[in-house]
């Protein structure tokens, strides 16, 4: 029995890119699928681009007020019928086989609650984007998995979907209220998301990123929202703290590392 898998695609400023990102869906080797499109108050022409795509049995098309990323899929979400789900950005792609190859996992592995794969950045930037094999610990210390992972849609309902209170780190937010309780998670070997990266960095995480205060703002809310499980894997507030300077210090030193190798290969 192949089970409904629902995509669900927030469409905000992405008239030029989401076709192709529909395309992407449409061409999955995977039989039932729906495709729900969330126009949050777009500006650009994005009814006159999706318009050729609504004669598909398929896909559903609604329209509403600018609620921001979370509330978009959130509303989104809420017109799914697929026993799994996928959150997809209208200017990122997947695989033709992504979807195939999530669900067999989820069919074949009852305690798994998140699939992703390794990706691509394309666009801008163009280079290979890999993950490390999932940590509970370590997700609780920066987001490990990108935002098209696939999930299990009655856990999505349980945890109370995406906080529409966060502007950035909601995907982030939601692995955490996810996993906290156990499940397994399945990273794909296979590079089979890809990610655009513009060249005026206006990817739909890079807009969101550029605040600095949301920044802040929205990290202390994730801990809020989590605060006992925090305390939980990390003993105090101290101990959390002394684990982040801990991270920190190996990524300043593979950077010093990095720029070492830098100025040797282009040393004249």
């Amino acid at each position: 029995m192949n089970n409904l898998v629902s995509v669900i695609i927030p469409c905000y400023n992405s008239a030029t890119t989401v076709g192709e990102t529909i395309d992407s869906v449409l061409t999955q080797t995977y039989p039932n699928i729906e495709i729900i499109l969330v126009n949050d108050g777009s500006p650009d022409n994005m009814d006159e681009v999706i318009s050729s795509y609504l004669k598909k049995d398929n896909i559903k098309y609604v329209k509403q007020e600018n609620k921001g990323l979370s509330g978009a899929r959130n509303s989104g979400a809420k017109l799914a019928r697929g026993k799994y789900f996928l959150f997809l950005d209208s200017d990122d792609l997947i695989d033709s086989t992504y979807i195939e190859k999530c669900v067999h996992v989820f069919d074949n592995q009852e305690n798994v609650k998140v699939v992703y794969s390794n990706g691509w950045m394309f666009g801008a930037v163009n280079k290979k984007w890999k993950f490390t094999e999932y940590n509970f610990r370590e997700l609780m210390m920066m987001n490990t998995i990108h935002a098209s992972a696939m999930m299990r849609s009655e856990d999505f309902i349980r945890v109370g979907m995406y906080d529409e209170k966060l502007k950035i780190y909601e995907d982030w937010n939601l692995w955490i209220s996810i996993l906290k309780e156990g499940g397994g998670v399945v990273l794909l070997p296979e590079l089979l998301f890809y990610y655009r990266k513009h060249e005026d960095k206006s990817s739909l995480t890079d807009l969101r990123e550029k605040n600095q205060s949301y920044e802040r703002e929205n990290r202390q809310r994730v801990y809020d929202n989590h605060k006992d499980t925090y305390l939980k894997e990390f003993g105090t507030e101290i101990d959390m703290l002394e684990e982040i300077c801990i991270q920190y210090r190996k990524i300043e030193r593979y950077k010093r590392k990095a720029s070492k190798w830098y100025r040797r290969l282009f040393r004249f």
